[in-house]
Formats: C-alpha cells, structure tokens, sequence
C-alpha cells in the first residue's frame, strides 16, 4: 500500500487547485477570506486518502494558484518528491524531501511567504495526525495545525 495525501489546507489569498491524474481526484480550495482570519480557519479539502502516485510511472500530483505555476509532488522511493518552477531562480526543478513511510498518511498546507524581494507558496508536509480537525465547513482550525510538527520539509515555490 502506498503512502496518501489525506488533506490540502489553503492559507493563502488565492484559490488552490488540485488533481491527481492517477485517482483522478481533484478539487479546487477557496482563498481564504477575512471570515476565516476572524475565526482563526484556514480553507481545506475533505478528508480524503489519494494515494501518491510513483514517479517512475510519470504521473504525479499537481499543485496550483490562480497563477497557473505549478509544484508536482510523487513518491520516489519513499521520498517525497517535489517539482516546479523555484523561486528566486525561476529554473523547472526536482528535489527529494523527507521520506514515505508505507501506508503513511500526510497533510500538505500551502502559505503565503512574502519576503519582500518576491511573492512565493510555501508547502509544509505534516505527518497526519488524527488531532487535526475539521470543523465540518471545510476549515482547518488554525490553532490546532500549530500542535503538529512538519515531519518531512517546508519549502517555497512560485
């Protein structure tokens, strides 16, 4: 059994698609709004277990904003691994973050990161963790996510 995305939190002005081609799972996220910054929500999927799909068979999840760049994500032997348009230096490349354990289960949350030189996402993989909740409107509490501690990598992408 391979490893699953339970779960995509959107903590970011712009709505975020999803799909993966292999499942044929895809969903878009509404931005969050100023709703959910007054009641400390963040938009989410449902939860739902899609499974990574292998590198090798050149499928892989496909991650974006309204911009249209996207971050693809597949599992490469037990790796996450992680491709797209970098920021800063705008090159089309791959890296592997962390490692799959067989059957595991992962949260991937999308922020804002704004440094003042550029506008970028940040991706966090989170271990899934049952204490992650959902508040039944399709919002991540946002002091719950605070308790879980990324197990595999934060990294930017534009």
């Amino acid at each position: 059994m391979g490893a699953g995305i339970m779960q995509i939190i959107n903590n970011t002005n712009c709505e975020l698609h999803y799909e993966n081609p292999e499942t044929n799972h895809k969903f878009t996220l509404r931005a969050k709004d100023k709703d959910d910054n007054t009641h400390c929500q963040m938009p989410c999927s449902n939860y739902h277990d899609d499974t990574i799909p292998w590198k090798i068979t050149g499928k892989s999840i496909a991650l974006w904003q309204s911009s249209g760049k996207k971050i693809t994500i597949s599992d490469d032997d037990w790796q996450f691994w992680v491709a797209g348009e970098t920021a800063y230096t705008k090159n089309n490349e791959g890296k592997h973050y962390g490692s799959l354990g067989q059957g595991g289960k992962y949260i991937l949350k999308i922020d804002e990161v704004i440094d003042g030189n550029s506008k970028a996402g940040g991706l966090t993989i989170y271990d899934y963790k049952s204490f992650v909740g959902n508040n039944g409107k399709g919002g991540a509490q946002s002091e719950l996510i605070q308790w879980a501690v990324p197990n595999v990598a934060t990294l930017l992408f534009e």
